[in-house]
C-alpha cells in the first residue's frame, strides 16, 4: 500500500452462508473495496472435507484479480454434482488467502450447505454395542433428503448368537420384535427402544441384527440397511472409564464448529481395548438447521488412555434475536470392562444478535451490590422492548431491595434505557442512581408499555445502579421492574 492512501483495499466473501441443492451451480461472490497501489489478487480454495469429482466439479482452487481501480465483484462458480443416492446434508468451505495489494476483510470463508434432493432411509450406524445390564438399546433410523411429507420404513430383528426372549425383547417370548419407523413432516431421525435382558451367565459378547425393509413409495433403502448389535457381558467389572472433559460447552452463533473431548482413564488397568459410541441429540437446537447430526465410535487400543475429540458443524447464521439453544453429545454402548462416568455433554449456542443483554446473559462487569437483598436476572418473558431478553428484578419481600450496578470509565455522552414497572404506586419503586445520586424514580401499574429514560454523563469513572425497592407492606401487580435497550457511552 502506498503512503498517504485514503483507504486500503479489502477483499472478502459477500456472505458467510450459502444454501444450495445437489445438481445446482453455486455462485460464491467475492467483493473488493477501497483503493490499491496496483493490481489486486487473492487466492481461493475449497477445503478437503468434500471430494472433487464426486461432490462437486471444477477446480479446487484459483486466483481472483482486479485492476487497481476495478471494484466489480468476482464470482467463483462451483457446480455441485447430481447423483441418485440419498445422502445427508454436506458442508463445503471456500476460503480466501494470500491477498496482494489488499487485506482480507471480515468474511474470509463461505460455508455452503449442500442439501440432497434424493429420498431414502438407512440405519444411522451399522454397529451398536450395548451393555447387558443397561436395560435398553436405542437404535436410530435416518431419513435422507427433503422432509416435506410423512414417510415410513419397517424394521425387523433377526436372531444371532443373541436370542429373542433370552437376550433381548420380552423375556421368555421368542417372537422376533418388529415395528414401523414413522416419520412426520420435518423429522429426519427416529430413535427406537429395544429391551436388552439381564442374566447372570458369563457368556461373552452376543450378536443379533436389525434390518430395514418396506420403505414407503418414492423412498429408497441406502446402506447401511442392517445394524449389527453386540450385547457386551456385564460380568466383567469395570477396568477403565470414559467421561467428557466438559459437561457444558458454550459457543456463539456463527462459529463453524462445537467440539468436546472424551477421556479414558484407568480404574484398575488399561489392558483391555475399549470402544464407546457417541451421537448428537437434539434439544431446543435442531439437527440440520442448528447443528449437524453426528454419530460414531471412539476407540482406544490396549494400554492407551487419554482424550479423543468429537465435534459437530454449526452451519446456520441468522439475524434474529432468539433464546439460547441447546443440544447434547451422548455416550452409549461402552465395551466390556468399560464404564461411562458422564453420559452426556450439553452444547449451548448463544445468539449473537441480542443487543441487550448481549448473548442473553447479564453483561460483563454488572454485579449485585453487597448491600442489596437480591439481584436482577435475565428474563425471556413475552413483551421485551427489543430482542428476546430483558433484565428483571428478582423477587423480594417487604422492606427489601433488588439491585444491580455497573462501575467503569465512561466517555462523555448520553445514558439511555427503557424501563417498565408493575408495583404499588407511590411506594414500591424502581430508582436509578448515578454515583449514589438518584436520577429517576418510577412506580405503579398504569403506565402502558416501555418508558424511555435518557440523561447526559460526563467523561470519567461512574457507578450506575438500578434498585427496585419495597416498603413495609402490600404488593400490587407483578411486583417487579424491568430494563432493556441499555446504551452506555
Amino acid at each position: 500500500m502506498t503512503a498517504g492512501a485514503v483507504d486500503a483495499a479489502t477483499v472478502q466473501m459477500f456472505t458467510e452462508l450459502i444454501t444450495a441443492t445437489e445438481g445446482q451451480t453455486v455462485a460464491v461472490r467475492v467483493t473488493r473495496l477501497g483503493t490499491a497501489a496496483g493490481p489486486v489478487t487473492v487466492d481461493w480454495s475449497i477445503a478437503d472435507d468434500l471430494v472433487a469429482g464426486v461432490d462437486y466439479g471444477g477446480p479446487t482452487s484459483g486466483t481472483l484479480s482486479w485492476t487497481a481501480t476495478d471494484l466489480t465483484p468476482r464470482v467463483i462458480s462451483i457446480p455441485l454434482i447430481e447423483n441418485a443416492v440419498p445422502e445427508p446434508t454436506k458442508i463445503m468451505q471456500v476460503s480466501l488467502s494470500n491477498p496482494v495489494n489488499a487485506t482480507l476483510g471480515l468474511f474470509t470463508d463461505a460455508w455452503i450447505e449442500i442439501r440432497d434432493n434424493d429420498r431414502g432411509f438407512s440405519m444411522l450406524t451399522p454397529d451398536y454395542y450395548v451393555q447387558e445390564g443397561l436395560g435398553t438399546l436405542q437404535f436410530s433410523v435416518y431419513r435422507y433428503g427433503p422432509t416435506t411429507s410423512s414417510a415410513s420404513v419397517r424394521w425387523t430383528v433377526a436372531n444371532g448368537s443373541a436370542i429373542a426372549g433370552q437376550d433381548f425383547g420380552t423375556r421368555n417370548v421368542a417372537t422376533l420384535p418388529t415395528g414401523i419407523a414413522a416419520f412426520a413432516i420435518g423429522e429426519s431421525i427416529k430413535t427406537i427402544n429395544l429391551p436388552i435382558l439381564q442374566d447372570t451367565l458369563i457368556e461373552g459378547p452376543e450378536i443379533f441384527s436389525i434390518n430395514l425393509s418396506q420403505p414407503s413409495p418414492g423412498m429408497l433403502l441406502v446402506a447401511p440397511v442392517t445394524a449389527s448389535i453386540t450385547i457386551l457381558d456385564d460380568d466383567i467389572p469395570p477396568e477403565s472409564s470414559v467421561a467428557f472433559t466438559q459437561t457444558k460447552i458454550v459457543v456463539l452463533e456463527g462459529q463453524p464448529f462445537a467440539g468436546v473431548g472424551v477421556e479414558r482413564t484407568a480404574i484398575t488397568s488399561l489392558d483391555r481395548p475399549l470402544t464407546v459410541k457417541y451421537a448428537t441429540q437434539a434439544g431446543t437446537a435442531l439437527a440440520g438447521s442448528d447443528f449437524s447430526a453426528r454419530a460414531g465410535t471412539l476407540t482406544w487400543a490396549a494400554g492407551e488412555g487419554g482424550v479423543k475429540s468429537i465435534r459437530s458443524t454449526l452451519p446456520t447464521l441468522d439475524a434474529v434475536p432468539e433464546s439460547p439453544e441447546t443440544f447434547k453429545f451422548v455416550l452409549t454402548d461402552v465395551s466390556a470392562g468399560g464404564r461411562i462416568d458422564t453420559p452426556s455433554a450439553t452444547v449451548v449456542i448463544l445468539d449473537d444478535d441480542e443487543k441487550f443483554p448481549p448473548f442473553g446473559a447479564v453483561p460483563e462487569g454488572w454485579v449485585v451490590p453487597v448491600d442489596a437483598s437480591r439481584g436482577w436476572h435475565v428474563s425471556n418473558e413475552p413483551g421485551n422492548y427489543e430482542g428476546a431478553f430483558s433484565l428483571r428484578s428478582e423477587f423480594i419481600d417487604d422492606g427489601q431491595t433488588a439491585q444491580i450496578e455497573v462501575a467503569r470509565a465512561f466517555t462523555a455522552g448520553n445514558i439511555s434505557f427503557r424501563l417498565r414497572v408493575s408495583s404499588e404506586a407511590g411506594f414500591d419503586k424502581l430508582r436509578f442512581f448515578v454515583d449514589g445520586e438518584e436520577k429517576g424514580s418510577w412506580s405503579g401499574t398504569t403506565a402502558s408499555g416501555w418508558q424511555l429514560f435518557s440523561m447526559p454523563i460526563a467523561a470519567g469513572s461512574h457507578t450506575l445502579r438500578w434498585s427496585y425497592e419495597k416498603d413495609g407492606a402490600i404488593s400490587v401487580g407483578q411486583d417487579a421492574a424491568w430494563i432493556d435497550a441499555v446504551v452506555l457511552p
